[in-house]
C-alpha cells in the first residue's frame, strides 16, 4: 500500500509488524510492532498522517505517526 503522495509504501504479512519504506531509496524508514500475528491489511488515511493496520489476530491498530517526519 502506498501513501497518497507516493513517497512511502507499507508492507506486512511477514511477521507481527509492518514496515514503512521509502521506495525511491529502497530503504526501510520505520518498523511498527504491536500485533500478535501476521499483518494482512494496511491503508493510509487521507493526508498520510494516520496508518491503519489489521492482523490475523483480529486486531486493528491506528498509528498516528506523521509520515513526513520519518526522514
Amino acid at each position: 500500500s502506498f501513501s497518497h503522495d507516493g513517497h512511502y509504501m507499507v508492507t506486512g504479512n511477514v511477521g507481527n509488524w509492518v514496515r514503512i519504506w521509502n521506495p525511491a531509496l529502497k530503504k526501510i524508514e520505520q518498523e511498527l510492532i504491536g500485533h500478535q500475528s501476521s499483518v494482512n491489511g494496511y491503508a493510509f488515511a487521507p493526508g498520510d498522517t494516520t496508518l491503519f493496520t489489521a492482523s490475523n489476530d483480529l486486531s486493528l491498530k491506528i498509528w498516528k505517526t506523521r509520515v513526513d517526519t520519518l526522514i
